[in-house]
């Protein structure tokens, strides 16, 4: 059975999977005319080009889109996720979800 992997990362991370779909959950920092900047799990700000129409309404997102060559992301579908979310123990989690990929991959 073929499987649709999307890993899990965050900024130091994006330029291991360029060219390929990934889910990055981050602090809605800004958006306007279609891009928005998010805060990573690691804390270091990523820019993402949203999809025509997108508009994030919580202050935390999930963004599943593909990693371009300059560490940015092009959005295909995004999920709210409310406004109370740790960020560091996300991360945390992250970084035992990449130290094991073998369990994911």
């Amino acid at each position: 059975m073929d499987s649709f992997i999307t890993p899990r990362v965050n900024k130091s991370y994006l330029s291991s999977f360029v060219g390929n779909t990934v889910r990055l959950v981050g602090k809605v920092i800004n958006q306007n005319s279609g891009t928005a900047v998010l805060e990573s799990s690691d804390h270091q700000q990523v820019q993402v080009y949203q999809q025509q129409g997108s508009h994030y309404a919580d202050e935390f997102v999930e963004v599943i889109g593909k990693v371009n060559p300059d560490g940015t992301i092009r959005e295909e579908i995004f999920y709210n996720w409310g406004s109370n979310f740790d960020l560091d123990l996300y991360n945390e989690a992250i970084q035992e979800y990449h130290k094991h990929r073998e369990l994911f991959f």
